[in-house]
């Protein structure tokens, strides 16, 4: 298209309020002056070289800074061997870690919530020290998470802390025919009441 039918073109296009058309690139008086007003508005930046001041801040709509997330290191697991106790002779403790030991008792947790299984294995805990059980076998599972699972993982902790602390003499990982990496031996002190 020719300028001189660029011109034309634009002459013929009328706007309905009767406001002369915009040139392409140009602005109309009425968009030069509310540009202005915009602009005059407008404090400019410090130049380089020129120390900013420092906005002024509304202490109701700061918002403090939020530390940026890092992903959780997944910490290693509890080894599950606690050293064995007084009152186990080396003998007894080879057996323990072995398996020949006679089983007491049986808890299976894998499939439970963290918090039910924590709450299950203090009661079955308390319940066989009561009975006079000795040698447990804890079964939780290895886990989803490419072997290691919360309980496997949680398990050792509970058995070390609280009143588990008192009861526990010792703690294996399980031989494979008992549960290997998903199943513990626990090794309860003796009741001496």
């Amino acid at each position: 298209m020719a300028h001189a039918d660029c011109t034309s073109f634009w002459s013929r296009m009328a706007h309905a309020d009767g406001r002369p058309p915009k040139k392409p690139g140009g602005l109309s008086n009425e968009d030069r002056a509310l540009w202005k007003k915009v602009t005059d508005s407008i404090d400019p930046l410090a130049k380089a070289g020129d120390k900013m001041a420092e906005p002024e801040r509304n202490p109701r709509s700061h918002t403090p800074p939020v530390a940026p997330i890092r992903p959780k290191e997944k910490p290693a697991p509890p080894s599950p061997a606690q050293a064995p106790g007084k009152g186990l002779d080396r003998r007894s403790s080879e057996r323990f870690r072995r398996g020949k030991l006679p089983i007491d008792g049986r808890i299976d947790l894998h499939g439970m919530t963290v918090s039910r299984a924590h709450a299950r294995l203090d009661s079955f805990i308390a319940q066989s020290c009561a009975l006079g059980r000795r040698v447990l076998l804890v079964i939780t599972g290895k886990g989803r998470e490419g072997g290691q699972g919360v309980l496997r993982r949680e398990v050792p902790i509970w058995l070390s802390e609280g009143e588990n602390r008192n009861r526990v003499l010792s703690v294996h990982r399980a031989q494979p025919r008992d549960g290997g990496d998903g199943a513990l031996y626990v090794l309860l002190r003796r009741n001496r009441s």
